[in-house]
């Protein structure tokens, strides 16, 4: 009788997910729109590198000021064109684009080339 009572309260309990396991390694959910989040994770990037630069002395506050004016363009650039497409993907020459004017800033701020994918 106690094995019943103990069975049907296993499998209740299962039944309410308490023996559901867990995931042993949980991957990072890829992102819905991937062109859109390469730009927006470089320009994030960017900012940080300059911040760093700046407080290294690696780059002049005029020059830094000069970078966040661009990354700020393209941030907007970036906003617009999403906007212009209804909220969705970025298309690939606006990615290029972007790139592109991101691409300035990447000699005065000595930021490691990553391939886009």
């Amino acid at each position: 009788m106690r094995q019943i009572i103990l069975g049907g309260l296993l499998t209740f309990g299962c039944f309410l997910g308490a023996c559901t396991p867990s995931p042993k390694t949980a991957e990072p959910p890829s992102p819905t729109y991937p062109r859109h989040h390469q730009i927006s994770m470089r320009l994030q990037y960017q900012w940080d590198l300059t911040k760093k630069n700046l407080h290294a002395g690696k780059i002049s506050s005029q020059t830094a000021d000069d970078i966040r004016h661009r990354l700020k363009s393209i941030q907007l650039q970036q906003i617009e064109d999403y906007k212009n497409n209804s909220g969705h993907e970025l298309t690939t020459d606006q990615q290029k684009d972007l790139n592109a004017t991101m691409d300035m800033n990447s000699q005065i701020l000595e930021e490691i080339p990553t391939p886009i994918e």
